[in-house]
């Protein structure tokens, strides 16, 4: 049986426009002697042409594997089935409709082949619908320490280059596996809760400083419809950063999280203030949210002026 350092899993639906696109840039990337990858796609009830293109790498390439899910059964369930059946030693995700950079590989074997890190992260660029770089993300804050990337991840204004993402990120899977630690299959943003919980395991951490992902932006995507669910879950996974947050051994961890929930809560706020969603319970769920936990000392003098304008009831006219 073949040893996998790294296992690339793309969860898949409906996906036959880039499902090419995106295995051409893995298959085609630069190769590295010796080392070993596996590409798992995991397709959830497709009803076009996606597992047809599929099935063309997976009876050329003996490294490439496809899995059907019997039934429809949502991101959260899809990504989990992908990791149980991952065998390397670190393992991460791509999406169907992104790709990855030419010189992923060679940039990542030798820390991959250390096995010392238990999380290592890289760069990504920003593709806009046109096909055209939009943004190039990339960290210089930090290369080796974990309280530097939590600072980062965590700010509102810098966290865009760490975030909850799982495709910029490399996993061991051994972390996982000992912690059970997997998606939530009841949410959407099941990735914050997976990421932050995986956070409180991490002892070292390794940054590299190039781009090796493209993100293709796109407009329909779940997280850009503001809808009741969204939200709700959106709440629950402050919930999840809080519950989380409190294993993590850093100096001022407290702190971070309070500033982190408060900005995302007036932005959430904000959100559906300025959306058709014309919920007032959902309005005010949110403010009472706001009011109940924000914690006026990480506040900055913008957001304490919003603070008291929201005990007014005024807030809402000021954001639209």
């Amino acid at each position: 049986m073949t040893k996998y350092n790294l296992s690339i899993i793309i969860t898949m639906y409906n996906s036959e426009d880039t499902i090419r696109r995106c295995l051409d840039s893995i298959i085609y990337a630069d190769a590295v002697n010796n080392f070993k990858f596996e590409v798992i796609i995991v397709d959830d009830c497709s009803t076009d042409s996606s597992r047809v293109v599929v099935q063309e790498y997976v009876q050329k390439y003996e490294n490439i594997k496809l899995i059907t899910n019997k039934e429809n059964s949502g991101i959260s369930a899809t990504r989990n089935k992908g990791l149980a059946y991952s065998t390397g030693e670190y393992f991460t995700y791509v999406d169907s409709d992104d790709s990855i950079d030419k010189l992923y590989f060679k940039s990542l074997c030798k820390v991959i082949e250390s096995n010392k890190y238990d999380l290592i992260e890289f760069g990504y660029k920003k593709i806009n619908e046109n096909g055209v770089e939009a943004e190039e993300v990339i960290n210089g804050c930090f290369q080796f320490e974990l309280s530097n990337m939590l600072s980062a991840y965590f700010d509102t204004e810098k966290r865009d280059s760490i975030g909850s993402y799982t495709w910029n990120k490399l996993f061991k899977k051994s972390l996982c596996v000992n912690n059970k630690i997997t998606f939530d299959e009841n949410h959407i943003y099941e990735d914050v809760d997976f990421v932050i919980e995986y956070f409180t395991y991490v002892q070292n951490v390794f940054y590299v400083g190039k781009s090796l992902y493209n993100y293709f932006q796109r407009g329909n995507s779940t997280v850009n419809t503001v809808n009741k669910k969204l939200v709700m879950d959106r709440i629950w996974s402050l919930e999840q950063v809080k519950k989380h947050g409190k294993d993590l051994d850093i100096v001022g961890i407290d702190f971070m999280i309070d500033k982190y929930c408060a900005n995302t809560l007036f932005y959430l706020y904000k959100l559906v203030v300025n959306s058709n969603l014309n919920n007032l319970r959902i309005e005010k769920l949110i403010r009472e949210k706001i009011l109940e936990t924000v914690n006026f000392k990480v506040l900055s003098l913008k957001q304490k002026v919003k603070l008291v304008f929201l005990r007014m009831h005024l807030l809402k006219l000021f954001l639209k």
